[in-house]
């Protein structure tokens, strides 16, 4: 098995192909309805194509294994510690990678393996894993990956910050929204407040001016002091106050004084009340 340099191209020749690939051994093989087959492979060790053979139905290529080269063990040792650490850092950032894959990593002694392993969970490019894939020495596969690994979490740590900075922006306008939406509901309702002040001021000046009996200039202030008491909905239907006495009180108007008998008071009020 071996990958294809560019992944557009239907039918690939042997340029088209990297010389190193796997060797593998087909474990499952399962038709879907749609007409797909899904092929599940097991990697047994690497092989270069030595030479290539090209018919119509298939691509058929002359294999030789790698050979397993041979290292320090001290310094292969301390580049395993190196890569499991930084790979357990490159999975706390990614959230693509599943936790799990972390304690699989551990349990692997065999460089080579774990070159493998690590390079395959990692969001690259296809040519940098080629290239670890194709180098032999595992001390130096393994020092690669590292360098890999950095990078890759420079990135993400980049990419994390990015989407704080995001989120907080996000965030402050969303409040610096609500706040603004909040005093202008203020303003509105204190302005709403002075004007309706401004309205009593007018109706108790105009009662000032007026020369009406007590017993008018009482009842027109009770009116007065329920319209205070009202709730905004309620003050907006009474804005215009009719009392007993027959005085109609509303801002900027003037008001005529009617000098009448009770009896006949009731007679003049009552279209206006029923009005």
């Amino acid at each position: 098995m071996t990958s294809q340099k560019d992944p557009k191209i239907d039918r690939p020749t042997e340029d088209d192909l990297y010389a190193v690939g796997t060797v593998g051994k087909v474990v499952q093989l399962l038709k879907l309805p749609d007409g797909t087959v899904k092929v599940l492979v097991e990697g047994i060790r690497r092989g270069r194509m030595i030479s290539f053979i090209e018919s119509d139905d298939l691509l058929e290529a002359e294999i030789t294994p790698f050979e397993d080269a041979l290292a320090d063990s001290s310094e292969v040792e301390a580049v395993m510690r190196a890569v499991n650490t930084t790979f357990e850092s490159y999975i706390g950032l990614s959230k693509k990678v599943p936790v799990e894959v972390g304690s699989t990593i551990t349990g692997i002694d065999d460089p080579d393996r774990l070159a493998d392993t690590v390079a395959g969970h990692m969001q690259i490019p296809i040519a940098d894993k080629q290239e670890i894939l194709e180098i032999v020495d595992p001390a130096q596969r393994l020092e690669h990956l590292l360098v890999l690994l950095e990078q890759e979490i420079e990135i993400l740590q980049v990419e994390s910050r990015i989407r704080s900075r995001v989120k907080s922006q996000m965030e402050r306008s969303q409040k610096e929204y609500y706040l603004n939406e909040q005093m202008r509901a203020i303003q509105k309702e204190l302005g709403e407040q002075d004007e309706f002040k401004q309205e009593i001021l007018e109706f108790e000046e105009q009662i000032k001016k007026k020369r009406m009996s007590k017993e008018a200039t009482e009842k027109t202030r009770a009116e007065l002091r329920k319209l205070k008491m009202m709730s905004r909905c309620r003050q907006k239907r009474r804005l215009c106050v009719i009392t007993s006495n027959g005085c109609c009180l509303s801002p900027g108007t003037r008001v005529p004084r009617i000098v009448m008998t009770w009896p006949r008071r009731r007679k003049y009020l009552k279209p206006i009340i029923m009005a």
